[in-house]
């Protein structure tokens, strides 16, 4: 719940939105056409197959970081919503 206003918020204040996953690109396309009938479309959605390691590896994070133009790292926030994330 609220996921959507959040993305919404964050846009309105020129906050990048991107979605990470461990599932792979074939099940990221069908998560992305559902998701977008709800409201919610980052822009970007990295998984499993884009990079050489998923969690706890921090590479879902750097492809979203590089797909989004996001750099220091310490200008990111990671909301997670696993334990490992």
């Amino acid at each position: 719940d609220g996921v959507v206003e959040l993305a919404k918020w964050c846009s309105a204040e020129g906050i990048k939105v991107g979605s990470t996953t461990g599932y792979v690109r074939s099940q990221i396309e069908v998560l992305l056409q559902e998701s977008a009938k709800q409201g919610y479309v980052p822009l970007c959605a990295i998984g499993a197959d884009d990079v050489p390691a998923g969690r706890p590896a921090p590479f879902l994070l750097y492809e979203a970081c590089k797909k989004l133009d996001v750099y220091p790292m310490t200008k990111v926030i990671c909301v997670d919503d696993t334990p490992v994330g």
